[in-house]
């Protein structure tokens, strides 16, 4: 990105074209509510890339396979892991709708009070639910601060999902609390 930005920049075109080509050919038949795109830009310590850098080369892709996403009807559900928070404001031009994971190295509830009107979260509890040494009562308080953060909102989904780290016995518990403390909400 940094030594050969327009090399880089072809290549962020190429894939997509070929995004755009598979939204096109199989959204018209499938008719999915949703399309979940993954596209990394966080690391536990703050963004993988500048917002510069995101701007020239990343974003006008991302807008084009936003818009063939939302010109079938999907709503854009975009995944990045990592702290990325400084990017929402891009990410919302670009059109996407729901944000997945909104994890808990960003300021949560920051961010729920500020884009709550214009988008929704798709927010799990997979810290320590990830954890061997977690206990219940750990799992059972994670499910319940992302559920208070962003759940009085009206627009939480919550999303529970096996890490590689995680027992199943540590999700069953965040799906149970999900559920019954959830249902105060919804």
């Amino acid at each position: 990105m940094a030594t050969e930005p327009e090399e880089y920049k072809a290549l962020i075109d190429a894939i997509a074209d070929y995004k755009v080509s598979i939204i096109e050919h199989a959204l018209p038949y499938y008719q999915p509510d949703e399309v979940f795109a993954q596209d990394d830009l966080g690391t536990a310590q703050g963004p993988m890339l500048s917002l510069d850098m995101y701007r020239e080369l990343i974003k006008p892709a991302h807008i084009r396979i936003s818009e063939a996403i939302r010109s079938h009807g999907a709503i854009h559900t975009h995944h990045s892991c990592g702290r990325m928070e400084a990017f929402i404001d891009d990410l919302l031009e670009v059109g996407v709708q729901v944000f997945n994971p909104i994890q808990f190295i960003n300021d949560q509830q920051a961010i729920a009070d500020k884009y709550s009107d214009v988008a929704s979260f798709d927010v799990g509890a997979e810290h320590l639910a990830s954890f061997e040494s977690s206990t219940e009562a750990e799992v059972r308080a994670e499910v319940r601060q992302v559920i208070d953060t962003f759940g009085p909102h009206g627009n939480l989904m919550v999303t529970l999902f096996p890490s590689n780290a995680a027992t199943l016995e540590k999700i069953d518990i965040a799906l149970d609390e999900a559920r019954t403390y959830g249902g105060n909400f919804y």
